[in-house]
């Protein structure tokens, strides 16, 4: 697998994002939503403060910086009082920019006069910045709005697009609800860049400025992770206990905060397992389970065990892709130990071919969260994850198999 994702890989997976000091201006078009308006001397926004104007909550704008006498002025803007020739950058779409220009007064230059430099460099220049941060799998920020939770207050920096999958939001960006692998283009100061690169809701994408790991405790932590393996191999404490006392090892040594582990709970894993579990249990009752092993066992009767293995493999992959890997455990794992029961087969070998093929999930950017959290940023396309997955898929259907056999027994 190592082999094909090193050697094979690249050569069909397509550089969709090149090498380019400009690819965000590229990647997002900034130059079509992003503007320079310029304050008349008759305009109603004279002597008005940012907020007073309500620009930016009546009209689907957001002010990025404030030119005055060629001074400028980043972010927070909300106090700034705007005087006549004053020059404010803008996000918006053209109507929305021309129905300000009609009522308040304001012109709108024809392009955006940035000169030698990208669109990005000026938006970067300075106290300010422009970057990509990534909506993380726990984040609280799913199925809110921008709106709703006050992202430019509580961030301090303003959202100029979302890139989710192949699309590209551009527009209202206040009422969409954030999901999980969003990728948001933000413009704001450097401080606030710090601030974004320590939250656990987003991850910052490319350089970053601020080393937030503990690698003097790295030592530390790699002997309580040994020490909970050996100790569980030797049979000297029960897995439960020894994963337990290496969480409160990790926080007694200051490897983690409490906080930080709090954080790091995946409540919907949890709440998922809750939910799947009672599922198992009831198709084992409803004699569900056993009606599908008897089935199987009628098809797969003629069929030898590699062979029965290959199919559950197989079958497993194509469920994780569409399900979670450990929905797909639960409700296969009874199915398979009932075939092998039947038919006379170890019923460890099957339970370990269902546990690796869930673990399998290549094919499809929502098969697995690392899947999806690389699919917006990479500027990948739905089928290239099936260009890359599915040989490997069918490379590992030929290999874990047999290896399985080797190793347990049939």
């Amino acid at each position: 697998g190592l082999a094909y994702l090193a050697i094979v890989a690249p050569r069909l997976l397509p550089n969709r994002k090149g090498a380019n000091s400009n690819a965000i201006d590229q990647d997002y078009n900034l130059k079509d939503y992003v503007s320079e308006m310029v304050i008349k001397p008759g305009s109603t926004l004279i002597g008005q403060t940012l907020q007073q104007s309500q620009l930016q909550r009546k009209f689907d704008v957001d002010v990025l910086e404030l030119i005055h006498n060629g001074n400028r002025f980043p972010q927070p803007l909300a106090d700034k009082i705007l005087r006549a020739g004053d020059i404010l950058i803008v996000r918006g779409t053209r109507e929305c920019l021309l129905n300000i220009k009609d009522e308040r007064g304001i012109d709108m230059l024809a392009d955006v006069k940035f000169g030698r430099h990208s669109l990005e460099e000026e938006l970067s220049s300075g106290e300010e910045r422009i970057g990509e941060v990534l909506i993380l799998a726990n984040s609280n920020l799913i199925g809110s709005t921008l709106k709703d939770m006050r992202f430019r207050q509580r961030y301090n920096a303003t959202v100029l697009a979302i890139r989710r999958g192949q699309e590209l939001v551009r527009e209202r960006l206040g009422g969409v609800p954030l999901r999980f692998g969003d990728v948001l283009l933000i413009q704001g100061p450097n401080q606030s860049f710090l601030g974004l690169q320590t939250s656990r809701d987003l991850l910052m994408i490319g350089q970053r400025d601020l080393e937030t790991l503990r690698r003097d405790k790295a030592g530390i932590a790699v002997a309580i992770g040994l020490g909970v393996v050996l100790s569980t191999a030797f049979n000297l404490l029960p897995i439960l206990v020894s994963a337990l006392l290496g969480v409160v090892l990790m926080v007694l040594t200051g490897c983690l905060k409490p906080g930080e582990l709090y954080e790091a709970v995946r409540w919907d894993i949890i709440f998922l397992l809750a939910g799947l579990i009672p599922l198992g249990i009831a198709m084992s009752n409803s004699g569900t389970t056993e009606w599908l092993a008897q089935g199987l066992v009628a098809l797969g009767k003629n069929l030898s065990g590699y062979w029965l293995l290959t199919i559950f493999y197989i079958a497993t992959v194509l469920i994780t892709e569409v399900l979670s890997n450990n929905a797909s455990v639960v409700l296969l794992l009874p199915v398979a130990v009932e075939v092998a029961k039947n038919l006379g087969f170890n019923p460890l070998a099957f339970m370990f071919v269902v546990t690796f093929a869930a673990s399998n999930s290549f094919m499809t950017p929502i098969g697995y969260q690392t899947n999806t959290m690389v699919y917006g940023p990479g500027g990948y396309r739905f089928l290239d994850f099936a260009r890359v997955g599915a040989p490997l898929s069918m490379l590992m259907a030929l290999i874990i198999p047999p290896l399985i056999i080797l190793v347990y027994g049939l």
